[in-house]
C-alpha cells in the first residue's frame, strides 16, 4: 500500500512541475507581448533618440571581417564577408524587469524603431545604406544592438610595383549620409586578429586596423585590411619557367653555325617570352601609376632576345664569309690561304664572347626581381 502511495505522490509532483513550468512560460510570453505593445506604441521610427538638448546620437560601430573572398588585381575590387554592428542608447526603450516577468531583452524589426543610417563609402556597386533582416536586440536598459552580415565589395587601389611579392592596403569606409548627426566611435574589441580570418587561396591577411577620420562635418570609420599575396603559384608557373628561358638564350652560341638551327632556336625562345608577357599583363590592372618589376624583367628578356638574335646574325655572317673563302680557295686549285683559318677563329671567339656576355645579362636580370 505504501508503495502505491509513493508512486502516486511522485506522479502528482511531476504534474505540478509541468503545470508550473507551463504557467511560467505563458506568463513570459504574455509579459513580452504586452511589453512590445507598450514600448512600440510610443515609438516614432523617424525621430532619433536625442539625449537632452543635443542634436546628435552617440553610435558605437564595429566591423569584423570574417572571410577574404577575393581581391581582383585587374578590376581592383575587394570582396570580403563581414559582420557590421551598431550600438546606441535609446531611453524610450527602457523597462523595469521586475514588472515584466524578468524579461531583460526583446527582438524587434528594423522598421519598428529608429535606426542609424550607415553606407559603405567606397562601395563599387552603390551608396545605398546597409540593410539587414537580422532582428534588432533591445536590452531593458535601452541599449540597442543592430547587426548585419553581408558581402562587402569595395574599391582597393592595387600597387603592382612588387608583383607578385606585393602587399596591398584595402580600406573599408563606413560613413553616415547627410542628415542627423551621428557621433561615431569605433569598438576596438571586435577587431579580429589575423589568425581569426578565413583567407583566400591567393591572399594572406597580415593585420586589420581601424581609425576614425573626418571629411568636413562627416565622421568616417575606416577599417584597413593589409593583405599579402601568396606568391608560390606565380613562382612555379611564371618566374621559374621565365628564368630558365632567359638562361637558354646564351646557349645558342654553343650551337655550331653550320647546323643552321641558331635562329630557329632563338625565335622559339623569343615567342615564349612574348606569351608569358601577355599572361602577366592579364593578371595586372591597366594602370600607369606604378610599373611592375616583373614587367621590367620581361622587357629586359625581350631586349636580351633581340640582342641575341642580332649577335647570332653577326656570327652567321662571319661563318658564311669563311665558307665563301674556302669555296673560292678550292675552286682556284691553290693552297688554302691563312684567311680561312682566321675566319674560323673569329667565329668561335665571337661565340665564346657573346655566350659569356649574355649569360651574365641573364643572371643579372633575374636579380632584379629580388631587389
Amino acid at each position: 500500500m505504501d508503495r502505491y502511495m509513493r508512486i502516486g505522490m511522485v506522479r502528482i509532483c511531476l504534474l505540478l512541475f509541468v503545470f508550473m513550468g507551463a504557467k511560467a512560460d505563458s506568463e513570459t510570453r504574455n509579459s513580452l507581448s504586452h511589453l512590445r505593445k507598450d514600448l512600440l506604441a510610443q515609438q516614432d521610427n523617424a525621430v532619433p533618440p536625442f539625449k537632452g538638448n543635443s542634436k546628435s546620437v552617440d553610435v558605437s560601430l564595429s566591423f569584423t571581417p570574417v572571410t577574404i573572398l577575393d581581391l581582383n588585381s585587374v578590376t581592383q575590387v575587394l570582396s570580403v564577408t563581414g559582420y557590421l554592428k551598431l550600438s546606441w542608447l535609446d531611453s524610450r526603450l527602457t523597462w523595469n524587469v521586475h514588472n515584466h516577468s524578468d524579461v531583460r531583452l526583446m527582438e524587434v524589426r528594423s522598421g519598428d524603431i529608429w535606426t542609424p543610417t550607415i553606407s559603405v563609402g567606397n562601395s563599387v556597386s552603390d551608396m545605398n545604406p546597409v540593410e539587414t533582416k537580422i532582428p534588432i536586440v533591445v536590452m531593458h536598459s535601452g541599449y540597442v544592438t543592430w547587426q548585419a552580415v553581408d558581402v562587402f565589395r569595395t574599391v582597393c587601389k592595387i600597387d603592382v610595383s612588387r608583383f607578385p611579392f606585393d602587399t596591398q592596403h584595402c580600406p573599408l569606409l563606413f560613413t553616415p549620409p547627410y542628415g542627423y548627426t551621428l557621433n561615431i566611435t569605433i569598438d576596438d574589441d571586435d577587431i579580429p586578429g589575423k589568425n581569426f580570418l578565413g583567407e583566400s587561396g591567393e591572399w594572406k591577411t597580415l593585420r586589420v586596423s581601424a581609425l576614425l577620420s573626418f571629411i568636413e562635418t562627416f565622421e568616417i570609420a575606416e577599417y584597413m585590411l593589409t593583405l599579402e599575396r601568396k606568391y608560390v603559384y606565380y613562382l612555379i608557373n611564371f618566374l621559374f619557367p621565365m628564368g630558365l628561358m632567359s638562361i637558354l638564350n646564351p646557349f645558342v652560341f654553343l650551337i655550331p653555325a653550320r647546323s643552321g638551327e641558331k635562329l630557329g632556336f632563338l625565335m622559339a625562345v623569343f615567342v615564349s617570352h612574348t606569351m608569358f608577357l601577355s599572361l602577366i599583363h592579364g593578371n595586372m590592372p591597366p594602370t600607369s601609376d606604378s610599373t611592375s618589376t616583373l614587367s621590367l624583367y620581361l622587357l629586359m628578356n625581350e631586349i636580351q632576345g633581340f640582342l641575341t638574335i642580332f649577335a647570332s646574325i653577326i656570327v652567321l655572317v662571319v661563318h658564311h664569309q669563311k665558307e665563301e673563302a674556302q669555296t673560292n680557295t678550292t675552286s682556284s686549285d691553290t693552297k688554302p690561304f691563312s684567311g680561312s683559318c682566321k675566319s674560323c677563329n673569329w667565329e668561335r671567339l665571337l661565340d665564346c664572347v657573346f655566350f659569356a656576355v649574355f649569360l651574365t645579362i641573364a643572371g643579372g636580370s633575374i636579380l632584379i626581381l629580388f631587389i
